[in-house]
């Protein structure tokens, strides 16, 4: 089996690397059923090295009964045959190293699918000890009512009746809550890990990384449950369920161990925290060392927004020795050219906020689609998948706009996605945004995006040089880098107006005019970016 270390010489190589997240279900459908596979991935493997990314992340592709769309897992060892197979997987990993990227998969260890077996003997043995203990049932109130005040963060209480009892599901009723203070479950998935350690993946993404104790009293949230800006979320501020210090000792062992078997092996967690001073502990050198920082998910346009959560992100890192995973658009967010307003307005934002987020120090996310400036897709309440749709009753629309099929041309009948209907509905002006039509414009947003990043290796002020300082100066957001006596200076123009600066040469830019020009005056229109050497 080739070793990554036969691969990759390059030490720590995640700290300032681009990753790009496959929602696995929406990339490429290889077998016409409309549904993305791991083949459709390997179809794509050029497109991922001519845009310049270092690692490719995959949402889960583990057997599931889907009523999550993989994030409830019912076996972490097999492949769901809806995605391909062991086979399959592995000519992926074989194909992607042989073009030097490296691949995560995601990892679900909040919770499992109640059609995991140990989720099945619990409900079918109530004996204490026993099954039950690996979850966390619990008896109800004197009134037959939930243990506690806890909410679901797709809604609801947290609490699932059965029999007599209740367990606990933070997320869908269909995805019951380890107890991560079990023997049986820490050992499983140690078992896990060195299981796809020895697949030669690259690291694991680790969903609902801050969430895997809860408070071992069971004790009531002692304030009101806020719903997360820009989301669908609510609960994410719980403190009797999220952050529990446990957790901390458990990524140590896990850094330890994964260590001990591929130096290289990324931890990357999803931490969702109002204060980035606990998310980026979750990113210490002896724990998993990379952490999503998902600041940028909830900005609005406003330089003095945006200065001042990066700003708090990047000095909170930097206390905790940790490295950010930059975030813009995702899976369970709505995508940023929609948050920016929507059309061409959205779209041009979008573009300059992937940018922005390329300039900024440690590692990032592109979310498929991102590459593209793609808007969130209008769905009908009848192409609605999402438990969060269902668990509100609709009140909430869920995630599925983010998560609609890429339009790879303007073929029929999904635009290079599938040659069958996609499990969700395309935009009827899709194909305008396809890659096949970006290909074609140098000024496009995949063109742009693709130059970004290639320069972010190339120019040594970013790729050796050191992160000197973000500020806001009246609406235009200038970021520099030093290396040695050069300076690089990134200006993002979130005025209403074009912005004018008189010295420099521009090496780069979103938009069309002043291209390459010498040292003098330029202009940056609105919503757009620059980057000049001084």
């Amino acid at each position: 089996m080739l070793q990554i270390s036969e691969l990759y010489s390059k030490v720590d190589w995640w700290k300032k690397a681009v990753f790009y997240e496959v929602y696995i279900r929406s990339f490429q459908d290889s077998d016409g059923d409309g549904v993305g596979d791991i083949a459709g991935v390997t179809s794509r493997l050029d497109y991922f090295q001519e845009l310049g990314v270092d690692s490719i992340w995959i949402t889960p592709i583990f057997a599931s009964p889907m009523q999550d769309h993989g994030y409830d897992v019912s076996n972490y060892r097999v492949i769901d045959p809806l995605f391909g197979s062991m086979v399959s997987v592995e000519n992926l990993i074989t194909e992607i190293h042989s073009r030097r990227i490296r691949i995560l998969l995601d990892i679900v260890p909040n919770h499992t699918s109640r059609e995991h077996k140990w989720f099945q003997e619990a409900l079918s043995d109530d004996s204490r000890p026993g099954p039950r203990d690996r979850y966390i049932f619990r008896k109800g109130g004197a009134n037959g009512s939930p243990p506690n005040n806890w909410q679901s963060v797709f809604g609801g209480s947290a609490w699932e009746s059965y029999g007599d009892e209740y367990y606990l599901h933070l997320f869908a009723e269909s995805q019951p809550d380890l107890n991560w203070r079990h023997a049986d479950v820490t050992k499983e998935f140690e078992e896990i890990l060195k299981f796809w350690i020895s697949k030669n993946i690259d690291g694991f993404r680790i969903d609902v990384a801050h969430g895997l104790f809860k408070d071992r009293l069971l004790r009531d949230e002692p304030r009101e449950i806020a719903r997360v800006p820009g989301t669908d979320y609510q609960g994410l501020d719980q403190i009797m369920v999220f952050d529990q210090p446990e957790i901390h000792d458990l990524y140590r062992r896990w850094r330890t161990m994964t260590k001990e078997l591929n130096s290289q092996f990324v931890l990357l967690g999803e931490v969702y925290l109002h204060d980035p001073m606990k998310a980026a502990k979750y990113g210490s050198p002896d724990e998993l060392g990379l952490v999503l920082a998902f600041a940028l998910t909830a900005i609005t346009w406003n330089a003095d927004e945006i200065v001042r959560v990066i700003s708090q992100n990047i000095d909170a890192f930097a206390f905790s020795k940790a490295t950010p995973a930059w975030v813009l658009d995702s899976h369970d967010v709505s995508r940023s050219a929609t948050r920016f307003g929507g059309g061409y307005t959205g779209q041009r934002r979008s573009l300059c906020a992937s940018v922005l987020l390329l300039s900024l120090p440690g590692a990032c996310i592109i979310y498929q689609g991102q590459e593209l400036s793609l808007e969130d897709g209008e769905l009908s309440p009848e192409d609605r998948t999402d438990p969060i749709f269902r668990m509100s009753n609709g009140h909430l629309l869920g995630r599925d706009g983010c998560r609609i099929p890429l339009p790879w041309d303007n073929s029929s009948p999904a635009n290079g996605f599938s040659t069958g209907k996609s499990w969700l509905p395309q935009e009827k002006n899709f194909s305008e945004r396809s890659v096949e039509q970006q290909n074609l414009d140098t000024k496009s947003s995949l063109s742009i995006i693709r130059k970004a990043i290639k320069l972010r290796k190339d120019i040594p002020q970013m790729a050796s040089g050191e992160f000197d300082s973000i500020k806001n100066d009246n609406g235009r957001i200038i970021i520099c880098w030093k290396y040695e006596a050069l300076k690089l200076i990134c200006v993002f123009n979130i005025t209403g107006e074009p912005i004018y600066m008189t010295s420099g040469k521009v090496i780069f830019e979103t938009y069309s005019k002043n291209s390459h020009q010498d040292v003098g005056l330029f202009q940056i229109p609105q919503g757009e970016a620059a980057w000049i050497l001084e």
